[in-house]
């Protein structure tokens, strides 16, 4: 059986030690739009597209992080609380980020990534 296949929630049904995750838990969005069926709808060139990530109130999460990969690059939107805390938080979180993008794009490897 692959595990990807099993339910979140049947694996904690089974689990003695896990438990589900509490309201308000971190949300990370990975969309690879050279992956089909998005590859075909972004076929068009995007140059001086502005495209934006907003919420519709239904979810209220205190972390969410989109994470978009183009042909051209990989853009990266953080919603979080508006406090010092956060911001310098997500700060020293998106300059790894950035670290580890751009060294996989340096090793020539990124073709072999998610």
């Amino acid at each position: 059986m692959k595990l990807a296949e099993v339910p979140y929630d049947r694996v904690v049904e089974l689990s003695s030690t896990l438990t589900m995750p509490r309201p308000n838990f971190p949300v990370v969005n990975f969309l690879d739009a050279g992956a089909a069926p998005l590859s075909v709808l972004l076929t068009a060139e995007l140059t001086g597209t502005n495209i934006g990530v907003y919420s519709d109130g239904r979810y209220s999460y205190q972390l969410s992080i989109y994470v978009i990969r183009v042909e051209q690059g990989t853009a990266v939107a953080v919603m979080f609380p508006d406090n010092p805390i956060a911001r310098e938080s997500v700060a020293r979180y998106l300059a790894t980020l950035k670290s580890v993008f751009q060294r996989v794009a340096e090793s020539g490897q990124q073709q072999n990534v998610a």
